[in-house]
């Protein structure tokens, strides 16, 4: 039950941005009056809007915003343990309990259903109906359809439990459907399987063995071909072998040899060059009887002597040089035969690496041979035995037993379903509070001077009879005598819903339908308000004459000063 305690909101409509409180604790009758236009209603729609995010106006959220401060517009809702704050500008959605802050664990679709169905077990269908009745948004019960009708007694029964069961159920229906045509798909398949693989066996018992022998003969070949390299691997270590004596029997390194070549070759240019500058001088002095630096004249005898000394020196130098020449020969003789030991090794080596390359792969080639020669030998071994055929045959009764008790399952989900149709457990329910019902709803009827038998069927289609027992149907009536009749239906759902804890709640607003009453209905109705205990009756009037009656514990009046609204107790 919905135990409000205290409602306060701020620049909602004409009101400022001072928060307006009421408090909803007190077990009283207040009347709340004031000019048309003055925000007497306000408190609906903030109650509302706190509740469920729209206004009881049926008007759009930017419409609730104060049109002069056009902003920060708050709704605080105290019940039971709960507090429920809603604002726009900035959007505000938040619920609390017990002070502490409940999470958003989705949208806010999420957390509006989970205040509806949880928290409130009330939607604003509900809402409407059992605790505000108001001219503005008020759609009676008699005028509703059928199937709105069934939603209102649905939540005051509380069958929307039944209605949630029905909803897994068709989802845990969906998902037993799936898992049953996979069943099925896979049941076709290992039937097609076992078909195929019984055709298999036969042709395959022989085209396995012919494919053996097959591979026997090409592995043998290889195999053949293996030692063949395995022999020339052998011939060329040993070539290698040989050719590393010889280059290690040579009594210098190519380093060595190349250095003294470079040596020999450096010393031979220098005798070279020397005997070339020997000769110049030689044809200088011939060909000069001045020098060319000091101008004197050079003497027969000094030019012999230097002819002399010059020749001989070229004699001497001239000797060198086949001296020389023949150790060139010699270091390069022993360089070409050092040169060619390495190209021998580097060829042998290449050669070599070539050929165990060709070798490992050989080796593997006749590992994966018998590899598939071992695999075809137990492919036939084991569909000989069937081995294959017998697990297929397993699996296929495994999945026949999982077909047979998913489709035990689905009929028990049937079942359920016929249990849980609008005819099922729920008709049993309504079927049950109907009678009491009728019989609340026909007390006060009485209590409102209106003597007529009225009954709503499993169907909520009404029966209303006079004491002649003549029938009647709703739309006979008067506007008056209508009214009448939705103040009885309201207030009997109220006492059912206190009955079940479902939809009750302690607040009973009415907004400007007491107007449309004759001063004897008035009466009545001033008679059965004052016999509710633990309600908190709010009457919203433009009438002021009404707030002389005796039923009225408090009277506010709401009123436009400066462009915003107040409330003051009069």
């Amino acid at each position: 039950m919905i135990n409000a305690k205290s409602v306060k909101f701020k620049n909602l409509f004409s009101v400022g941005n001072t928060f307006q409180e009421f408090d909803l604790k007190e077990n009283s009758n207040l009347l709340v009056v004031g000019k048309s236009g003055h925000g007497k209603s306000t408190i609906i729609d903030a109650i509302t809007f706190a509740l469920f995010g729209r206004t009881y106006k049926d008007l759009n959220k930017g419409q609730l915003i104060n049109s002069i401060n056009k902003k920060n517009l708050v709704v605080e809702f105290e019940f039971n343990e709960y507090k429920v704050i809603r604002g726009i500008s900035p959007n505000l959605f938040e619920i609390y309990k017990d002070g502490e802050l409940i999470p958003q664990t989705g949208d806010v679709r999420d957390y509006q259903k989970n205040l509806e169905k949880n928290i409130l077990n009330m939607n604003y269908k509900s809402f409407t109906q059992v605790v505000v009745l108001g001219s503005a948004a008020f759609m009676p019960f008699m005028k509703l359809q059928a199937a709105h009708r069934r939603e209102v007694i649905e939540d005051l029964l509380d069958l929307h439990v039944f209605s949630k069961m029905s909803l897994l159920l068709k989802s845990k229906n969906d998902i037993n459907k799936a898992e049953l045509a996979d069943i099925n798909i896979k049941v076709q398949s290992l039937k097609s399987s076992i078909k195929t693989m019984n055709e298999m066996i036969e042709e395959q018992s022989i085209n396995s063995n012919e494919e053996i022998q097959s591979i026997i003969a090409a592995r043998d070949i290889k195999r053949d071909k293996t030692t063949a390299l395995n022999n020339e691997l052998k011939k060329l270590v040993e070539e290698e072998k040989e050719l590393l004596k010889i280059k290690d029997s040579f009594p210098v390194s190519e380093g060595e040899v190349v250095d003294k070549i470079l040596a020999l070759n450096k010393k031979k240019t220098a005798i070279i060059t020397k005997i070339d500058i020997l000769k110049k001088t030689i044809t200088f002095i011939d060909s000069n009887d001045d020098c060319p630096t000091c101008k004197q004249d050079i003497t027969f005898e000094y030019k012999a002597s230097i002819v002399e000394e010059n020749n001989k020196s070229i004699s001497e130098l001239d000797l060198k040089i086949p001296k020389i020449d023949t150790n060139l020969t010699k270091c390069n003789n022993i360089f070409d035969e050092i040169k060619k030991s390495k190209d021998d090794i580097s060829a042998i080596k290449s050669n070599t690496s070539v050929k165990k390359t060709m070798l490992n792969s050989m080796i593997t080639t006749v590992e994966e041979m018998n590899e598939r020669i071992d695999k075809l030998k137990n492919k036939v071994k084991s569909e000989v035995s069937t081995i294959k055929l017998d697990a297929l045959k397993r699996e296929i009764t495994l999945e026949n037993k999982k077909y047979d008790k998913h489709k035990r399952i689905a009929e028990n989900y049937v079942n359920c379903q016929k249990i849980l149709k609008d005819n099922g457990i729920k008709s049993v329910i309504i079927n049950k509070y109907i009678p009491l019902l009728n019989q609340h709803i026909n007390s006060y009827l009485e209590k409102f001077d209106m003597f007529v038998s009225f009954e709503l069927d499993s169907s909520f289609n009404e029966t209303i009879k006079s004491r002649h027992r003549d029938k009647f149907s709703y739309n006979s009536f008067s506007e008056g005598q209508k009214k009448r009749i939705d103040f009885s239906i309201l207030l009997a759902m109220r006492d059912i819903a206190k009955m079940k804890n479902s939809v009750a709640c302690n607040l009973l607003i009415i907004d400007e339908l007491m107007d449309g009453l004759d001063v004897d209905n008035v009466d009545n109705l001033e008679n059965i308000l004052s016999e509710f205990d633990q309600t908190n009756t709010i009457i919203i009037s433009h009438s002021e004459d009404i707030k002389n009656r005796q039923l009225f514990d408090k009277t506010i009046k709401a009123e436009l000063v400066k462009n915003f609204t107040t409330y003051e107790e009069v």
